[in-house]
């Protein structure tokens, strides 16, 4: 299944869940479509910018939730929005306390089947945390860390971290690559990615936090993070060249 987004300005919802895709998806029983984003010339600012999820959902897909047990004050939220082909719904993951390589995480799973071939972009389509209500003016804690796993089989294939973890750190073969999103406050604001090297049939976006926000209302955790749709491929088109 496609979900397909529409941004001018802030981001607007284009089209959702519009079927099946002829090359792919996680019920279509071939590789998703891949096709390079168009940059944008330094200096100049686009008038529309699409994003493109091929999530994974439908069929026999299932979506996974687990939370670590040192991840002492964590919690996910409606997780199966993180694989429902819709735009505009989001699972929660609220992680604190969790030193690094403790944490939570999303797996979303294609049916029996369905492998990805190697060179898709798998990632998330989310929006940070943005320190709470109070207004954050520091950080503190010691660890906080994404990461993208894909599997094969249920096995581990190929991991891309943040960059606030070396890479060596958490046996990761490389950093993840974002592409901003003008989502707003209803759509999501960043993918995160890797361009698979090996086959796969399972995307894993994993979170680790152990971090507090120091803002106008004292001390407090910090705000969840929200993941609008895991994807076996995606792309932002036009990016803005970083």
């Amino acid at each position: 299944m496609r979900s397909s987004y529409l941004g001018a300005g802030p981001a607007v919802l284009l089209g959702v869940g519009l079927g099946l895709a002829a090359c792919g998806g996680s019920g279509g029983g071939g590789a998703a479509e891949v096709s390079a984003p168009t940059p944008v010339p330094p200096g100049s600012t686009p008038s529309t910018i699409s994003a493109r999820c091929d999530s994974i959902h439908g069929g026999g897909a299932q979506l996974a939730q687990q939370v670590d047990p040192g991840c002492l004050d964590c919690a996910i939220g409606n997780a199966a929005a993180a694989g429902d082909d819709q735009a505009g719904t989001f699972a929660e993951m609220a992680v604190n306390s969790a030193l690094y390589p403790q944490g939570a995480a999303l797996r979303a799973t294609a049916q029996d089947g369905i492998v990805y071939a190697a060179g898709q972009r798998a990632g998330a389509f989310l929006t940070l945390p943005d320190g709470g209500d109070g207004g954050a003016v520091i950080q503190t804690g010691i660890s906080s860390a994404l990461e993208l796993r894909t599997y094969l089989d249920g096995v581990e294939q190929e991991r891309a971290i943040s960059a606030e973890l070396p890479v060596a750190a958490s046996g990761a073969n490389a950093y993840y690559s974002v592409w901003n999103f003008p989502g707003g406050e209803e759509l999501p604001n960043q993918y995160l990615f890797l361009t698979a090297s090996k086959p796969y049939d399972a995307v894993e976006l994993f979170y680790s936090n152990n971090q507090n926000t120091a803002g106008a209302d004292g001390l407090s955790g910090t705000d969840p993070l929200q993941v609008y749709e895991l994807c076996s491929d995606g792309e932002v088109s036009p990016w803005i060249g970083r």
